[in-house]
């Protein structure tokens, strides 16, 4: 967040040559407690965003609410006189996921310097990441690239760097780009205005005197995915606190969450204060000032959750509801295979309720093979007797979305169906995709209005489709059992001193 002025101040001479930047993006959260790794097929052709982009190629994110959408609606309205020449580089993009491969890594790495090594010179490179990406053999994938990125385009080249919301900021990433600029909302419905935001840092700095001073620090402490919830509570009181801040101080806050599924030394929140280059005490008092903000809020920052049973047991007929499937959300990179709340809902006979999106694409294939109105028999984990479900509907799995948080984007997650077992439905898929998108649903020919109950494999981005919809909202942990503790989680790299709320 930022004050209306502007930070530096522009010199740009009408005389001055044309501007070269460079566009790249290299976006991967991963989940280093998942089993498994990832592999450069992920990035090349995901399920749910773009396939891998070269050159050319990124002008295909003209006109998307995307990060590089907001970046070009930017620049490309620039007068004339003021436009840099745009030169599309790399976009490498995979669904959250297991520790990305080495050999995945070290290619996506090298076709990334390539590309900015054959643009020749450039005045400026906009970057978008995540923040949150680890390989096999790089714990701060973002801190490498961009210190390899200083290294081979010099001091006075321009690095502006957009995060996700849930970052795990390094001191190489503060300290090899210019400015970061991430997200301000999760459910992330500003990827288009940070977009925005990073073009005019770019073209701010472009034109400065100098580079500015900032002050950077991580907090003690980590706060769980459903705890960074921008739309009210606690982080969305603390938002508020940034905003006023940048205000009364007249400087750029950059405020990320943390990313706590990703077990690194720099794991967990972050604030970075940009400021002119005389005003380092400003920076330092607005760092200290919100650092305090953020300490206050932190019992107020992690959430109720509940085991399975507890959730449905607390469903109050007539009400609709929402149980979000936090532990098992394909959108931290989780497997999204857990059946815990399916068999909850099925043991209390709820009616009119759905469990959505499932990764099974066993279960997938097996409904595509009998065909709608048959039946199809599976295992089910910890079950002495198999199950039999119904099959309902069947598709291909595509289907664009139209809610706020990826409008635009088309999800291909291969055969899908929707099946009944007793009184509840499910959603089944063949690849693990985030419920978080009304197509989800009608990819089968349902929406969230034939429910009362809606299981969402999702931890907070639903909310920005199908929160208006609900009447009560249950985090729901399906590894727990009712009575239980929450599972302890184990950090071996997490700096010391770090505390994990529970």
């Amino acid at each position: 967040m930022s004050s209306e002025k502007h930070l530096l101040h522009a010199t740009q001479p009408h005389h001055a040559p044309r501007r070269r930047v460079g566009l790249l993006g290299v976006v991967h959260e991963t989940n280093t407690f998942e089993a498994g790794s990832t592999g450069y097929a992920a990035f090349a052709q995901p399920a749910d965003r773009e396939p891998l982009m070269q050159g050319d190629a990124l002008w295909a994110m003209r006109g998307t609410r995307s990060v590089m959408g907001g970046m070009l609606e930017v620049l490309e309205q620039l007068p004339a006189t003021e436009a840099p020449e745009l030169l599309p580089l790399y976009r490498a993009s995979a669904a959250p996921s297991a520790m990305v491969a080495s050999a995945a890594w070290q290619r996506i790495r090298s076709e990334a310097l390539q590309a900015v090594a054959q643009a020749g010179p450039l005045d400026g490179l906009l970057i978008e990441f995540h923040g949150a990406m680890v390989a096999e053999d790089a714990l701060d994938c973002e801190g490498e690239l961009l210190a390899a990125l200083r290294a081979s385009l010099g001091p006075q080249c321009v690095l502006v760097a957009t995060l996700d919301f849930h970052a795990n900021v390094s001191p190489a990433m503060v300290a090899h780009a210019d400015v970061l600029v991430p997200y301000r909302t999760y459910p992330h419905i500003d990827m288009f205005e940070t977009g925005q935001r990073a073009a005019r840092r770019m073209r701010e700095r472009l034109g400065a005197y100098g580079r500015g001073c900032h002050a950077w620090a991580q907090a003690p402490f980590l706060i769980p995915l459903a705890g960074q919830y921008t739309g009210d509570g606690a982080m969305g009181s603390f938002m508020q606190d940034c905003g006023a801040v940048a205000q009364r101080y007249g400087v750029d806050v950059a405020f990320c969450g943390g990313f706590v599924l990703a077990d690194t030394p720099d794991t967990g929140p972050s604030l970075v204060v940009y400021a002119p280059e005389e005003e380092q005490d400003m920076a330092d008092r607005a760092l200290h000032s919100l650092m305090e903000r953020l300490q206050s809020y932190r019992s107020a920052l992690m959430p109720a959750l509940w085991a399975p049973s507890e959730a449905v047991a607390r469903l109050r007929p007539q009400e609709r509801s929402i149980l979000a499937d936090v532990a098992d959300n394909p959108g931290a990179g989780c497997a999204a295979d857990n059946l815990a709340i399916l068999c909850a809902l099925h043991d209390a006979a709820i009616p009119r309720s759905l469990v959505a999106t499932l990764n099974l694409p066993h279960w997938a294939s097996l409904a595509h093979a009998a065909g709608v109105g048959c039946d199809i028999v599976v295992e089910l984990p910890g079950r002495a007797q198999p199950a039999t479900l119904q099959v309902l509907a069947l598709s291909d799995g595509h289907y664009r979305c139209n809610g706020a948080m990826w409008l635009g984007r088309e999800v291909r997650q291969g055969p899908t169906a929707r099946l009944r077992w007793g009184a509840v439905e499910l959603i089944v898929a063949s690849q693990p995709v985030q419920a978080l998108d009304p197509g989800a649903l009608a990819c089968t020919g349902v929406s969230a209005d034939d429910y009362q109950v809606l299981s969402l494999k999702s931890s907070v981005h639903f909310r920005a489709a199908f929160g208006p919809w609900a009447q009560t909202i249950l985090n729901v942990d399906a590894f727990r059992q009712a009575g239980d503790p929450a599972p302890e989680r184990i950090y071996q790299r997490l700096r010391s001193g770090v505390a994990v709320l529970s």
